[in-house]
């Protein structure tokens, strides 16, 4: 994606789970998912990507576990070795975090900030407003999504549309399934 990304000036933050550097993801995910298999980018690439202005790293802890339903303790483990491991690999700080799964709660927010993050991401449609968001949403797109439903994303529909998605992938998994 570099390239066209780079070609259309488009910029990036990748969020890179540092346990998993360029193998597939060790994570449980659903069978069948269209990335359970792909190759996550390894920490040359991500020293070769980090040289591109439009490249951004953030953590996205370092097994990629749901950190409300772990131990406290665990969860600032996760986040802040992650950070760690970014950070000397690319040699400038990391600030930025997205919560796997999107899950958090007020702990896992407080204890993200006191490891140094300044930006921290989930996957609910929260719109940045002029307040000093704790946590910003975001919209996870993956390679299986509907042209529609991608585009939609991209104009920002889903800010204001969020039940729409779920019905699209609701509908998208019924078709998948009928298929099979």
């Amino acid at each position: 994606a570099f390239p066209v990304m780079r070609k259309l000036n488009i910029p990036s933050i990748v969020f890179m789970v540092t346990d998993n550097f360029g193998v597939a993801p060790r994570w449980n995910m659903p069978d069948g998912h269209p990335e359970a298999r792909e190759l996550l980018m390894s920490a040359n690439q991500m020293d070769c990507a980090i040289h591109d202005q439009l490249c951004r790293f953030g953590s996205h802890t370092q097994t990629h576990p749901d950190l409300a339903a772990i131990p406290l303790q665990e969860a600032q483990r996760e986040m802040v070795e992650s950070k760690t491991i970014l950070e000397n690999i690319l040699g400038v700080p990391v600030n930025k975090l997205a919560l796997p799964h999107g899950s958090y709660n007020a702990d896992i927010v407080k204890v993200a900030q006191e490891a140094g993050y300044k930006n921290i991401f989930t996957l609910e449609p929260n719109l940045i407003s002029g307040k000093n968001n704790k946590v910003i949403g975001r919209f996870s797109m993956s390679p299986d999504v509907w042209r529609i439903e991608f585009l939609l994303t991209c104009a920002g529909v889903y800010s204001w549309l969020y039940p729409w998605r779920r019905i699209f992938r609701l509908f998208r998994a019924i078709l998948n399934s009928i298929r099979k």
